[in-house]
């Protein structure tokens, strides 16, 4: 279990994602993919909150420095990830 806690049976990420009404949401069943499809996904002026605990803590960072080191053919995002605000809570 990723929080190092013992797993709650019929509660997991897919089953919150399932639960979320919005029109752009999207289940990511490795966090490991998460810093390359929200660096694809924000655009100047987002914002991307990353919440919870364990390894969540270190995502900002590692979105940040996927934005900073990769774009479209391959052009820098540095001044796209300055303008980006990522914020992380973890408990």
């Amino acid at each position: 279990y990723a929080a190092g806690e013992v797993p709650v049976e019929g509660v997991s990420g897919e089953a919150l994602c399932a639960e979320i009404v919005h029109d752009s949401k999207e289940f990511l069943p490795a966090i490991d993919d998460a810093p390359a499809r929200i660096t694809a996904l924000a655009r100047s002026g987002d914002i991307v909150l990353c919440l919870g605990a364990g390894s969540v803590g270190s995502m900002p960072e590692r979105i940040l420095e996927q934005l900073a080191t990769s774009g479209q053919n391959g052009e820098k995002l540095t001044s796209v990830a300055e303008e980006i605000k990522v914020i992380g809570i973890a408990h």
